[in-house]
């Protein structure tokens, strides 16, 4: 199946799909603390020299959080993400001439979303962005480039090959070490097949080498592992925490991406194995076992780590790509009956898991949008009333595919007081969509006097829950937090049907609410809510 579309329209599309989530997405996390952080060439080096040896990443994420209006910041991280899609999806033409760019784009896309091992974290947060994908540019661009010109340098193109290559070095330490192993690859390539340019070869993958050395040597490296935290790692025999690596983290990624380097394998191999019944191995089939073994080297190369988060991982999912995109590539141009059949089938469930799960990010985010703007409204209060503590609640993702497509949870109160300029603050957890409060409609109880005010509820959507949320009296009489609620549900067609949950209180903006996700109704064919507790009514809600 070719997808055979105007080539601009494809990028336009995707840049759009990208754009709509970055631009729901709100600061948060390290966000805060890196806004912080001046543009001042010295403090960079300080933090360089002192926690960490990402200088690039670490500088991309302070620019771009520098940038105040935040449609033009998510512009740029969106289009730079479509960019590194696109040089991933072009590499195949660099190195053998064979420009199916606008076939192999959409299915990288596509395989780029629902396999990444941590999307939320490394395309839709700021500083995860920089650290784990924008640095990638430097990565694709500069192995673009020397394939496409690694029979024609001359020392222009060599000197910024070298120039590209340091800053990819630079990148982050897995993607570093997986590139840095494939310069010797194209070493020693050189060496046994053709000595054309092997001089600028060297020079420019030094590069790369330099770069690698000037990120993982780094003083701020060794002094971030002398953290208390990593010291049980440490402490542990090497051959242990090679093996307890290679045994128990890398499940993680197998399991997440590990289908696409099998498949990268099986028909890089496929390849390998119809070339030497010709006697002659394709360009498909070298680049992609190339590529795939980066892969598998910048997976195992984070034994060396002693923390590995989902988002860690990207490095390796990055190079599986760079090696399907030959696999796609070559399967593009097959004319074999059974393979388009086969490759057809499996565009066609890629596309259909794709929709899937878009459209639970697209809803989450949105939620988790309107959920920021009630913190907004929650911070600007604190600041004018210039209370002492702010009590923040939590952000609520809604229904996703994958769990680890949601952004980074963690929060550092430090740096979201200097940031919004309060004086303190604590999260508090929230157990339900609290987004309904301005985005939902409500409806007063009937019944005055109880500890029940007015009900927020949801549209109903395809495969979403409707949330319900209840903005409890203030002095919350008669209302027992520890006791169940009963909701009655009465439709229009004269049936019904009760759900428990146990209530828990949430402050939100000075007031307490309780709130629920209820699944499998539609939300306009309910004529009446009716709340018990302990046997007392305490709501009753028409929707009519």
């Amino acid at each position: 199946m070719k997808i055979n579309t105007n080539v601009s329209v494809i990028y336009i599309i995707a840049f759009a799909l990208v754009y709509a989530i970055a631009v729901y997405t709100p600061l948060h996390s390290d966000d805060f603390s890196y806004s912080l952080l001046s543009l001042d060439f010295t403090n960079h080096i300080a933090h360089y020299l002192s926690w960490s040896g990402r200088f690039i990443a670490d500088y991309t994420s302070n620019i771009l959080l520098h940038i105040e209006d935040y449609y033009v910041r998510s512009a740029i991280n969106s289009l730079l993400i479509v960019v590194i899609i696109y040089f991933i999806s072009a590499l195949p033409y660099a190195a053998t001439g064979s420009n199916q760019v606008k076939t192999v784009f959409p299915v990288i896309f596509m395989v780029f979303w629902c396999f990444n091992p941590n999307l939320g974290q490394s395309v839709f947060w700021i500083v995860g962005s920089a650290n784990y994908s924008l640095t990638m540019l430097f990565v694709v661009s500069f192995l673009y480039f020397l394939l496409k010109w690694k029979d024609s340098l001359n020392k222009y193109k060599t000197a910024f090959l070298l120039f590209i290559g340091i800053l990819a070095g630079c990148s982050n330490e897995s993607a570093s070490v997986a590139l840095s192993f494939f310069c010797v690859l194209i070493i020693f390539i050189s060496l046994l097949i053709s000595k054309k340019n092997l001089i600028s070869i060297c020079l420019l993958c030094s590069g790369v080498f330099v770069g690698s050395a000037l990120l993982i040597l780094s003083p701020g490296n060794f002094n971030r592992a002398q953290d208390v935290s990593f010291q049980q790692w440490y402490s542990w025999p090497l051959l242990t925490r090679f093996l307890y690596h290679i045994e128990e983290r890398m499940m993680y990624p197998l399991l997440t991406f590990g289908l696409i380097i099998a498949l990268s394998f099986i028909f890089a191999a496929a390849i390998v194995f119809r070339d030497i019944k010709g006697r002659l191995v394709s360009n498909e089939a070298l680049y992609s076992s190339a590529f795939f073994i980066c892969s598998l080297t910048a997976l195992i190369s984070l034994a060396g780590s002693p923390y590995t988060p989902p988002r860690s991982w990207t490095g390796g999912f990055y190079f599986s790509l760079m090696s399907l995109s030959f696999v796609i590539n070559y399967l593009a141009q097959n004319k074999s009956i059974i393979t388009r059949s086969l490759y057809s089938l499996s565009i066609a469930s890629l596309m259909l898991l794709f929709i899937t799960s878009y459209y639970f990010v697209y809803h989450s985010y949105k939620s988790v949008s309107y959920q920021n703007k009630i913190r907004d409204a929650i911070v600007l209060n604190s600041r004018q009333s210039s209370i002492g503590e702010t009590i923040l609640p939590d952000f609520y993702f809604s229904k996703l595919l994958n769990a680890n497509d949601r952004f980074d949870e963690f929060f550092n109160p430090m740096a979201f007081s200097k940031y919004y300029n309060i004086n303190s603050v604590k999260l508090e957890k929230v157990d339900f969509d609290y987004s309904v409060i301005i985005s939902g409609h409500v409806i007063n109880n009937e019944l005055q006097g109880e500890s029940l005010l007015s009900l927020y509820y949801s549209d109903t959507k395809s495969f979403m829950p409707c949330t319900l949320s209840f903005a409890l009296n203030g002095d919350q009489r008669e209302f027992n937090a520890d006791k169940s609620i009963s909701l009655s549900i009465i439709f229009k067609n004269g049936e019904s049907e009760a759900q428990d949950f146990k209530p828990s209180p949430v402050n939100i903006n000075g007031r307490l609410y309780i709130g629920m996700s209820v699944y499998g109704i539609n939300i306009n064919k309910i004529i009446k809510l009716v709340v018990k507790q302990e046997n007392k009514t305490i709501g009753i809600y028409s929707l009519n």
